[in-house]
């Protein structure tokens, strides 16, 4: 069996209502049933440094989906995120997918 393609997902917080299973996120959630695993920080626990999670978890994804809004425009991590997707190892591809909110 095919490793599961892992799918980094960026939102700003000011959005998370678009990862309830009522949204987006919800219905994207059926595309487990096709080894596709959707990343969000809310996998991050207790105890974990966020930051290194993070950026971890963006270079170990082969998509990243971006649901871009104002409130993610401002903020910084984003252009920090896509900095550490485009300057990690070479051997794993990244694809963008901009959704505007």
């Amino acid at each position: 069996m095919p490793d599961p393609v892992k799918v980094f997902v960026s939102y700003s917080h000011q959005d998370a209502e678009y990862l309830a299973d009522d949204s987006l996120l919800g219905y994207l959630k059926g595309l487990e049933k096709e080894d596709v695993m959707l990343w969000t920080d809310r996998h991050i626990t207790a105890g974990e440094l966020w930051d290194n999670e993070i950026k971890a978890n963006l270079q170990d994804s082969q998509l990243a989906l971006v649901l871009v809004s104002q409130a993610l425009f401002n903020f910084r991590l984003l252009s920090e995120c896509r900095d550490q997707a485009t300057t990690g190892p070479t051997d794993t591809p990244h694809t963008y997918h901009f959704i505007g909110l």
